[in-house]
């Protein structure tokens, strides 16, 4: 049997190095010997909330607050375990306790801070946050985990100088600090204090390579950066369809040079997209590529699904050079619209993050937000690339091609597939939970909650609308087009 000091030793040492069952496995050991330690329960509730034990967690920390409720730590670990079950409120409500009897005790105010910034109810959330974090940094000037989580209420606030400035101050106590650099790639500007993210986190994967964290984040920015190719493939189509019809009404050798220009323009497509996604590829060690994508194989699915549509357009768009109304050209072009679609979407889906496959609604609620705000913030790339389609359309029917139809569906396919995903999101999570309305209130006071809310969903409902109703009257004029056409 070991006595409570040299036990708490190396409970501390394997909760330090990550090993907490380890240290549940010590603890469980002298639970009968060191029962009325109220330190031991401090112990024992940590292992638990590492080991993601939440109720048992909650249980050994009201134990060791029945024996001494003097002891910050634990009231503290209380806290957490509730947090941890999703009762916020109650929580939150916990901690205001322990900052009325520890006022100088800095965990108090950080965690404080870090559930209202969870819960972000409005901007008054965000503001109480950003001070609780000031006052915690106040009492100790040199926690790092105070200014990363400083620096994300900064940036949800739009206060970037402030922000950046955490992030400095932060970096410079602790240099290493894997949290702030984390914290730094999410960030508006980031960049500006830590540099490039690709070679950010190669170095922070080179010195702790079993990180599994850091491997995700590694492969999530890989995918990211495909995703914002995502409207190259939808652009595909159209380009390669316009020159078709006007190759059409070419003569026969100036065919021949419109279909050059097919492949070169699909060419030139497929290796700017390369190009973009070797930027992000060079950072990563040997072999480090087929390793994401096997962490995600529904993106090597869609990458395979998108060379299939664009063989399929390159075809499609020759075979209409020489003969615009032939059906089997017109099918062709639009089996290579619904292959693009269907990547793009697959993309971005990954790009959201790992699809929750438990009952944990937070976090399907946090993929649902993820799925959704992609498309929002991809929104005046989406309108600008419309906008390109939608006078290729217009050129097209200008000099009566049938082609003009297949651009007017292609235009009208990509409006319907972001339609259908953001609304099925939007009704999934509900008028309060959904992205637009948790973008609205969290930069609402709360006097005007309720008002911000309602104008959050009315966008999330023009949003939704306008690209339904824009699907439906391309698709319409699409399939006129195509019937005049035939």
């Amino acid at each position: 049997m070991l006595d409570f000091d040299t036990l708490a030793v190396r409970v501390r040492h394997a909760l330090a190095i990550s090993q907490p069952e380890t240290a549940h496995r010590l603890l469980a050991e002298h639970l009968t010997e060191h029962r009325g330690e109220p330190h031991f329960w401090l112990y024992y509730a940590a292992a638990l909330l590492a080991l993601e034990r939440n109720v048992e967690a909650e249980q050994a920390a009201r134990q060791g607050l029945d024996l001494n409720h003097q002891i910050p730590n634990l009231a503290e670990l209380l806290a957490n375990a509730v947090y941890a079950q999703g009762r916020v409120d109650e929580a939150i409500a916990l901690i205001r306790v322990l900052i009325e009897q520890f006022p100088e005790y800095p965990g108090g105010h950080y965690r404080f801070g870090l559930f209202l910034l969870s819960r972000s109810a409005s901007r008054d959330d965000l503001v109480l946050a950003r001070a609780a974090f000031d006052h915690a940094l106040h009492l100790d000037p040199e926690d790092p985990y105070v200014y990363q989580a400083a620096a994300v209420a900064a940036d949800l606030m739009d206060d970037r100088t402030a922000a950046q400035q955490y992030l400095r101050t932060g970096l410079s106590l602790a240099p290493q600090d894997e949290g702030l650099k984390l914290a730094a790639m999410t960030i508006d500007g980031g960049e500006k204090v830590v540099g490039d993210g690709g070679a950010l986190l190669r170095g922070m994967i080179a010195q702790n390579p079993t990180d599994e964290r850091l491997h995700r984040d590694f492969a999530g920015q890989f995918v990211s950066r495909a995703a914002t190719l995502s409207n190259l493939l939808w652009l595909h189509i159209p380009v390669v369809a316009a020159l078709a019809a006007f190759g059409a009404r070419a003569s026969e050798g100036a065919r021949w040079l419109v279909v050059s220009l097919i492949v070169l323009a699909t060419g030139a497509l497929v290796g700017y997209g390369y190009l973009r996604l070797r930027q992000v590829a060079q950072h990563m060690p040997a072999g480090y590529l087929k390793d994401v994508m096997a962490a995600h194989r529904p993106l090597g699915r869609a990458g395979m699904v998108a060379g299939a549509g664009l063989l399929a357009g390159v075809a499609g768009a020759v075979g209409a050079v020489f003969e615009p109304s032939l059906s089997v050209s017109m099918a062709l072009l639009l089996v290579g619209a619904l292959a693009a679609q269907f990547a793009i979407q697959g993309t971005l889906r990954q790009a959201a993050g790992p699809v929750p496959r438990t009952a944990d609604v937070a976090q399907f609620e946090r993929f649902g937000l993820r799925r959704s705000g992609l498309l929002a913030a991809g929104g005046l790339r989406r309108l600008l690339t419309g906008g390109v389609i939608f006078v290729l359309n217009m050129l097209c029917t200008g000099i009566e091609s049938p082609l003009g139809g297949v651009i007017a569906v292609v235009l009208g396919l990509g409006l319907l597939s972001t339609g259908c995903v953001v609304g099925y999101w939007q009704l999934r999570l509900g008028p309060r939970k959904n992205a637009w309305a948790v973008g609205s209130t969290i930069s609402a006071s709360a006097r005007f909650r309720r008002w911000a809310l309602v104008r959050g969903n009315l966008g999330a409902l023009y949003y939704v609308a306008a690209h339904l109703i824009g699907a439906a009257l391309f698709l319409l004029m699409g399939a006129a087009l195509l019937a005049e056409g035939a």
